[in-house]
């Protein structure tokens, strides 16, 4: 039931949100996943997912800081078989990209959780 409401209502909308033109629009709705992450079946949270790792190549720093918090407090309800093809390269390109000249806030959050995310991704 859950599921098909998800489908049906929500991920459209929060696919459309995370297309928003403000930043904070795009930080909240990633804040959001994983309340969704922890009840879906599969498919959704492939779609889901989808839409995550594509707001994890945002210009905005404030966007990707979520992405990254969300990637870690989401782990234990996130498929095995997408943490190995999906979640890893992602979280490796995030790590670079804080390397990058003026990535300064961006550094600083990586920084600050790469002890929970070396922990979490083992």
């Amino acid at each position: 039931m859950f599921s098909r409401v998800l489908q049906r209502d929500i991920l459209p909308i929060t696919q459309y949100l995370l297309q928003d033109t403000q930043p904070e629009v795009r930080s909240s709705v990633c804040r959001q996943l994983p309340s969704l992450l922890c009840k879906v079946d599969q498919l959704s949270e492939n779609l889901l997912l989808t839409s995550l790792l594509d707001a994890a190549q945002d210009n905005s720093a404030q966007v990707r800081c979520a992405v990254l918090d969300v990637l870690i407090d989401s782990e234990p309800y996130i498929f095995k078989g997408y943490i190995k093809a999906l979640i890893l390269p992602t979280l490796k390109k995030l790590v670079e990209s804080s390397l990058l000249p003026s990535q300064d806030e961006f550094l600083l959050h990586v920084s600050k959780l790469y002890s929970r995310l070396c922990n979490t991704y083992k």
